[in-house]
């Protein structure tokens, strides 16, 4: 590690000082500068896999004993633990934890960049992370072709929906039983399923279509900021983002208000005025639709590049909509009128409404002032969707249960529903009543 990585890990506990006798092996991150860098909960399943135990195990009887809460012990251990602990990818103090606890245990001194320590104090945890896995089929089956399968941390990240590297979308469900994998589980393995355990790289996903290019800048902005997340010269501090704010404020806008900006972003007022007295920071979100706005990077941001002179902006000019912003790009009506007409007439695949707007950079509600009919077309048919998913979904999980009754009849076993649900993807209120509704047909 550089002397410029150490500076920045400074204000963590220490824990490289420290090496255990310990069973997991010193594994190298995986994409360490780039931004598809691994996510912690990736690095964890992959020392759990390399050992050949299951990530419930290392948990339980190799981690919970170094932790400062025990809250890991094998008996309260419940599929609900392994959602709260995948937040070891966010910036909270237990994400500090981790990476003090398996630095410890790995001997490995890049963990601080595998998850948003680095910036916790530009980025909340609200919204910043999502419960379930996402994943580009192409870049799964290249990292296999190397032999060294792992889960980045940007595709963990909510507001990233498209792959930057091959300008795809995303996939959440695997290709062969269409069921959704949480980031974290007892028998997780990176690229694989949690309910079937087949290989999620073999579906196809879509092309990113040049109307929602936005998808994909969105994910550039976040993926640069993670590849330079080891070569930042300190830790960002919070006070940046008010003083980001009020350099927008103070150069960008004609009146020089918080209000001009908030009309403009589209947001209440308050919320500019809580960034400027630095009470909140704004979620990832609205820092990436500033980006997009302004045309800045989070990596500017974080760096406090804003103030340098090599960067400065243009004096701001007036626009179409008589707020003066020089970045803003015009948005092209007549080309979101063609797309929503597609969707809706069934020539491209569903989307909601405000995915939409976010790919032409524009607020939701500007699209029903726009044309409320054509949005209320495009939601109907998003729901349909949905709706005739829910259902096949529904019928693959009736077909589980009555295969899983079928082995227990003959192997003359006492059919158990929590083994239904570790089996098949998890507990839920509707999988109780359709489980229930199955039980009931079959006389059990």
């Amino acid at each position: 590690m550089s002397n410029k990585q150490q500076n920045t890990c400074e204000w963590l506990p220490e824990f490289h000082e420290k090496r255990l006798p310990t069973p997991l092996v010193n594994l190298n991150v995986q994409g360490l500068n780039t931004p598809l860098v691994e996510s912690l909960s990736s690095y964890l399943s992959r020392c759990a896999d390399h050992i050949d135990l299951t990530v419930k195990d290392v948990l339980c009887h190799v981690i919970s004993p170094l932790l400062s809460h025990q809250y890991l012990t094998p008996a309260r251990v419940t599929e609900s633990s392994f959602s709260a602990i995948a937040a070891m990818n966010g910036r909270c103090g237990t994400s500090a934890e981790w990476v003090r606890v398996l630095g410890m245990l790995s001997h490995c001194q890049d963990l601080i960049h595998t998850n948003f320590l680095m910036f916790r104090n530009i980025i909340p945890d609200k919204k910043l992370l999502n419960r379930d896995r996402s994943w580009c089929p192409v870049c799964l089956n290249e990292l296999r072709e190397q032999n060294r399968v792992y889960e980045p941390l940007l595709f963990n990240v909510a507001e990233v929906k498209a792959c930057p590297r091959h300008g795809c979308w995303l996939v959440d469900r695997c290709p062969c039983c269409q069921s959704k994998s949480p980031v974290l589980a007892p028998r997780i393995v990176p690229g694989y399923c949690t309910s079937c355990g087949e290989w999620l790289g073999a579906g196809n996903a879509p092309q990113v279509s040049p109307s929602e290019e936005s998808y994909l800048r969105v994910a550039n902005l976040v993926g640069d900021l993670l590849a330079v997340g080891p070569t930042l010269r300190e830790q960002p501090k919070r006070e940046r983002i008010a003083d980001f704010i009020a350099f927008l404020i103070r150069t960008r806008m004609k009146d020089k208000s918080a209000r001009a900006l908030a009309r403009l972003l589209k947001i209440n007022h308050s919320y500019v005025l809580d960034w400027l007295n630095g009470a909140y920071v704004p979620m990832l979100g609205n820092l990436l639709w500033i980006c997009q706005v302004f045309n800045v990077t989070l990596v500017e941001i974080a760096n406090g590049d804003f103030f340098e002179e090599s960067t400065a902006y243009e004096p701001a000019c007036e626009t179409s909509t008589g707020l003066n912003v020089t970045s803003q790009s015009p948005i092209d009506w007549p080309m979101i009128h063609q797309t929503m007409q597609r969707i809706a007439s069934g020539e491209e695949p569903p989307r909601k409404v405000i995915d939409i707007a976010r790919s032409c950079n524009c607020h939701v509600s500007a699209l029903y002032q726009f044309d409320s009919r054509l949005c209320k077309a495009v939601t109907r048919r998003y729901k349909d969707q949905e709706h005739q998913r829910q259902a096949q979904e529904e019928e693959i999980f009736v077909a589980q249960i009555r295969q899983y009754l079928r082995e227990c009849q003959s192997l003359e076993m006492l059919p158990i529903k929590n083994e239904i649900y570790k089996r098949f993807g998890g507990r839920s209120k509707k999988r109780q009543e359709i489980v229930e509704r199955v039980f009931e047909e079959e006389g059990l």
